[in-house]
C-alpha cells in the first residue's frame, strides 16, 4: 500500500513538472509570435498557432480590462484634460491633414449611439488608451480599415439646428502596442475636418491591404 502511495505521487509530480514545463515554452511564444514562423514554416500552421495565441490574448485582456470603477469620476476628468491639450495631430496616413481632438470624439468615448452611455469599464478602457491614441494617429503611415456611408446629421444653419443628409468616411488605423492591439478611428462629415472618433482594443483585427473600399472596415467604425 506504502509503495502504491509512492508510486502515485511520483507520477503526480512528474505530471506537474511536464505542465510546468509546457506552460513555459507556451508563454515564452505567448510573449514572442513571430518565432513560430521559424519553427513551423507552413504558413497553416503558424496562422493555426498564432489565432489561438491571439485568442488567449484577447481573453486576458478582457480580464485585464475589468476596471475598478469606484475613481471613475477621477479618471475621466483627468481623460479630459489630457484629451483637451492635445488639440491637433497631423498625420502621416492621411497626408499630414491634421486630426483635431474635438469634444465631439471624447463625448464618443462615453456614450454610444443616441447619447446611450457605455458601461464604465469600457469607458475606463479607452481613457486609458487615449496616449496611445494619440501616439499612432501622429506616426501610422497607412489605414487598415475604410467605410463611408450616408448619414443624417445635425447643422447649424442661420442660428438654427436644421437636420441634413451628408457623406460620413471612417478610417481605421490599426497597431500593436506592448503586445495587444489598438484601433483608431478618424471620422470626417462632408468636407469638414478630420477629426478623433475612438480608440478600442481590436484583438480580432484582420489584416487589410492598403486599399480604399467602401464598407472595408471590421465592426461598426460608427459606434465602436
Amino acid at each position: 500500500m506504502t509503495f502504491l502511495c509512492c508510486f502515485f505521487i511520483q507520477i503526480n509530480q512528474t505530471a506537474l513538472l511536464i505542465l510546468v514545463i509546457l506552460f513555459a515554452i507556451f508563454f515564452y511564444f505567448f510573449r514572442h509570435k513571430h518565432i513560430l514562423s521559424k519553427i513551423y514554416p507552413t504558413p497553416q500552421l503558424t496562422i493555426v498557432y498564432i489565432s489561438l495565441i491571439d485568442f488567449l490574448q484577447s481573453k486576458s485582456y478582457t480580464i485585464d480590462c475589468m476596471q475598478d470603477i469606484s475613481n471613475y469620476e477621477k479618471i475621466r476628468e483627468d481623460a479630459n484634460n489630457f484629451y483637451q491639450k492635445i488639440g491637433i495631430i497631423r498625420c502621416p496616413a492621411l497626408n499630414n491633414e491634421p486630426v483635431h481632438f474635438a469634444a465631439e470624439g471624447f463625448n464618443h468615448l462615453i456614450y454610444k449611439g443616441k447619447r446611450r452611455e457605455r458601461n464604465k469599464n469600457d469607458q475606463i478602457t479607452k481613457f486609458k488608451l487615449l496616449p496611445k491614441a494619440k501616439e499612432l494617429i501622429g506616426l501610422t503611415t497607412t489605414h487598415q480599415e475604410y467605410d463611408e456611408g450616408i448619414t443624417d446629421v445635425r447643422r447649424k444653419r442661420f442660428k438654427k439646428i436644421v437636420q441634413e443628409t451628408a457623406t460620413v468616411k471612417y478610417w481605421g488605423f490599426v497597431a500593436i502596442f506592448n503586445n495587444f492591439r489598438i484601433k483608431v478611428i478618424v471620422r470626417q462629415i462632408g468636407n469638414g475636418q478630420r477629426h478623433f472618433w475612438s480608440v478600442i482594443p481590436a484583438w480580432r483585427t484582420n489584416h487589410y491591404r492598403d486599399i480604399k473600399l467602401i464598407s472595408q472596415a471590421k465592426g461598426n467604425l460608427a459606434e465602436d
